[in-house]
């Protein structure tokens, strides 16, 4: 334990002005939420263990509530002043404005839609696929006429391929290939399936290669997860023509708008 002698406290003087009525009931205020750190008593500061003093419940007072109040019409009054700096534009400046800011966004909300609506659409085969294997095995099909004959290469071939891994996270049976490697999905994202039925991810497993993946699980006497796929590039190219057109019309639109203003702005 610390003791140091006694320190006498001086009363701050009033602040002077239009604010001093704030600024004086605010220094009144004590700190919202907080652990004190000096206990003081009669004759000395007596310093304490923060860790182990109990903290005070946080109550909400009419001076807290006012304070508070005070400190958002101070916001309101930076805001206030922030608009106020455009007052000496024109009308037609503030509304050139406002139409660049609304195209801005309408043309960034159609290009997010368009691009969810693309890349949930690159599932579509593999989820019927992989309805239909998990069906299958649950029902103790052989693997044999689920898994195509024909291989898939994944840095070249956007067809789409099945794989079938044990409860243990292993390849069992699959038709698809990278560089002539089997191609191996992280285990983590067979561990959020056991928890779900469905899972549907882009996979990635090498730079350049990115895969519309869905990864359903199945029963049966040899329970696992079925994995079907197929590579995301031309649906990745579709967005980014998707992406250019919209840059190009939210261009167009302000080029024509910009017109309009420089002719109105001449005229008045």
């Amino acid at each position: 334990m610390i003791i140091t002698p006694y320190v006498k406290r001086v009363k701050p003087a009033p602040v002077s002005g239009r604010r001093s009525f704030i600024s004086n009931f605010c220094k009144k205020i004590p700190t919202e939420v907080g652990t004190p750190l000096l206990y003081q008593n009669k004759n000395y500061i007596q310093a304490i263990d923060v860790d182990n003093f109990p903290r005070p419940p946080y109550r909400l007072t009419p001076r807290l509530i006012l304070i508070r109040v005070f400190r958002i019409i101070g916001t309101m009054n930076k805001v206030k002043h922030i608009i106020g700096r455009f007052h000496h534009l024109q009308k037609e400046t503030l509304f050139f404005l406002a139409f660049f800011l609304l195209a801005t966004i309408m043309i960034v909300f159609v290009y997010a839609i368009a691009q969810n609506i693309l890349r949930a659409g690159a599932n579509d085969p593999q989820v019927q696929m992989a309805e239909n294997a998990a069906f299958l095995l649950d029902h103790n099909a052989p693997m044999g006429p689920i898994v195509p004959e024909l291989g898939v290469e994944l840095s070249r071939n956007s067809e789409p391929f099945i794989q079938i891994y044990d409860k243990k996270g292993s390849v069992v049976d699959g038709n698809a290939t990278l560089h002539g490697k089997i191609p191996h999905i992280p285990k983590g994202a067979l561990d959020n399936t056991k928890e779900i039925s469905e899972n549907r991810i882009t996979w990635q497993p090498e730079r350049g290669v990115r895969i519309a993946t869905v990864i359903r699980r199945n029963g049966g006497q040899t329970p696992g997860f079925v994995i079907t796929g197929r590579l995301l590039n031309e649906t990745e190219n579709r967005i980014g023509s998707i992406g250019k057109l919209c840059l190009l019309v939210w261009f167009g639109m302000i080029c024509i708008f910009g017109v309009f203003y420089y002719f109105i702005s001449k005229k008045t």
